[in-house]
């Protein structure tokens, strides 16, 4: 190794110098098994549906323990409770409902506005 002088600048502080060394050439042969087959484990935590699901069961599965804990519909129902409620029978919205959204959407389109039109008490 060839030493070169190293310059020291006044207040800045140089690394710490370190010894070279020389690591042995290990042949091929004697190095063992390189790739081995994943197990069962491993292979099904790399399928990203998989944690997906176990991720969303987890959450859904606290939500309910911790609405059944708290005892409160109204401020946690439970996830079952929230699944009936989602059920399209039960939130109100048929056909008819949802014919009188969209009119109005395609109304306040056509008229140029995107804030339904509220006449003034005053005009």
């Amino acid at each position: 190794m060839v030493d070169i002088p190293v310059m020291a600048v006044p207040g800045v502080a140089l690394p710490p110098l370190r010894p070279e060394y020389l690591r042995e050439v290990v042949p091929g042969d004697r190095i063992g098994v390189i790739e081995q087959p994943l197990t069962m484990r491993q292979r099904l935590a790399d399928q990203s549906w998989l944690r997906k699901t176990l991720i969303l069961i987890f959450i859904a599965l606290a939500w309910e323990l911790y609405g059944r804990w708290l005892d409160n519909p109204l401020l946690v129902p439970t996830f079952t409770a929230t699944l009936v409620g989602l059920d399209g029978r039960r939130v109100g919205l048929d056909g008819r409902s949802l014919v009188h959204i969209q009119r109005g959407a395609y109304t306040e389109t056509r008229a140029g506005s995107s804030h339904p039109v509220n006449p003034s008490p005053d005009s």
